[in-house]
């Protein structure tokens, strides 16, 4: 899991740079433990085993980030791939 953040926060870096953001002020808004605390699905969401994400903002959010990627003629890995597993998860 770690790992995975740690590539998303790269891979996030790269586009704040192709549009002139800066990671630091994006991070900070993104803060879990300021936007989230704790809810449903554990600390941060880490206990929605084989349970697909949903609602008004994530897969919309995701869709967004996939599109700004492709404007700034980035490739969106794993942003693409969790779009990918979650509707794996939504018709198993």
């Amino acid at each position: 899991m770690r790992a995975v953040n740690i590539s998303f926060w790269n891979e996030l870096a790269t586009l704040c740079e192709r549009v002139g953001a800066d990671i630091r002020v994006v991070a900070e808004a993104a803060d879990p433990s300021k936007v989230l605390g704790e809810w449903e699905g554990g600390k941060w969401g880490t206990r929605f085993f084989k349970k697909p994400y949903g609602g008004k903002c994530l897969p919309k959010d995701i869709k967004i980030l996939i599109r700004a990627f492709r404007l700034c003629n980035l490739n969106p890995k794993i942003l693409e791939a969790s779009e990918e597993i979650n509707e794996l998860i939504c018709h198993a």
